[in-house]
């Protein structure tokens, strides 16, 4: 962060963010970027501006506003789970806590536990906190999961096949600053 850019890296993607496109410019510049008549350091493909970043759909909203959403895992996760035509429901989990239940009867389904608990993680980790508490809890069992733990993940494919359009919405403040929150309900 500077006082004009913030510069986001993870491995080889990058963006670079400011009010200014100018101060962008300047920076690429200023990287020694590689062109057909000079080698430098290393190579950079400008992409224009931001529209997909790690499987994340940016979207501006206004001059200030953007919604991040994954419509693409999404639907990715609902037919890897075979889920792609279920019925919606209003909330990601049920009212009663999940348990571990060793007695009940052994998950039997078609898809794979952890990966599909995998995409659902990166999900809520990304563009849908509202999933948070509803997949964590599902992703205690990934090593021993039951036919009560899939019905579980079920329930959030379900809240998830009448939410596919919903993301998170960040509306940065003039300053460029950085808030977080590291507590779980975001105090």
């Amino acid at each position: 962060m500077k006082k004009d850019m913030i510069c986001l890296v993870y491995v080889d993607d990058t963006i670079l963010v400011s009010p200014d496109s100018e101060a962008i410019e300047r920076k690429i510049t200023g990287l020694g970027v590689s062109t057909n008549e000079q080698r430098h350091q290393f190579q950079l493909r400008d992409e224009g501006k931001v529209g997909d970043f790690l499987g994340i759909r940016i979207e501006k909203q206004g001059s200030r506003k953007f919604n991040l959403t994954q419509t693409g895992l999404i639907n990715k996760v609902l037919k890897a789970s075979d889920m792609e035509t279920c019925n919606s429901v209003e909330t990601p989990a049920f009212t009663a806590a999940l348990r571990s239940d060793k007695e009940g009867p052994p998950f039997d389904e078609s898809w794979k536990y952890a990966t599909v608990i995998g995409m659902l993680m990166y999900l809520a980790s990304n563009s849908r906190p509202d999933l948070s508490f509803a997949v964590h809890q599902c992703a205690r069992f990934t090593h021993a999961p039951q036919h009560s733990h899939a019905i579980a993940v079920k329930r959030i494919l379900r809240y998830l096949q009448g939410t596919k359009e919903k993301g998170l919405i960040l509306e940065p403040t003039s300053d460029l600053q950085v808030d977080c929150y590291v507590d779980a309900d975001f105090a």
